[in-house]
């Protein structure tokens, strides 16, 4: 004997599926970068200690060749170093990556 399901609400069911569907498109988006941040764990850094007046776009502008664009090398710079908004203070260490190491990854 075959049991009939109905829905009783339409739009709580909209958005129960929804809710569901976004969990585990995080879930996946988690594991995606997780997987990319391991990728740095064979990199060799080279490590910058910022001056006064300096910017993180002027000091990534030394390690990355026209073939990388600079914007997405800085934001994986940002990620590595957990630098917000781009905002760098005098005496902090960066790491940064080779432009050859970078285009093995991306």
């Amino acid at each position: 004997m075959r049991k009939i399901i109905r829905i009783k609400n339409k739009k709580r069911f909209s958005l129960s599926i929804s809710f569901v569907l976004t969990i585990i498109l995080l879930c996946i988006l988690s594991t995606a970068f997780s997987n990319n941040i391991n990728d740095f764990k064979n990199i060799k850094f080279i490590e910058v200690t910022v001056q006064e007046g300096q910017t993180l776009w002027e000091l990534s502008e030394n390690y990355v060749d026209n073939s990388i664009d600079i914007r997405k090398y800085i934001d994986v710079i940002e990620k590595i170093n957990n630098i917000e908004g781009g905002y760098i203070y005098p005496g902090q260490s960066i790491k940064f990556i080779k432009s050859e190491d970078f285009k093995n990854i991306y």
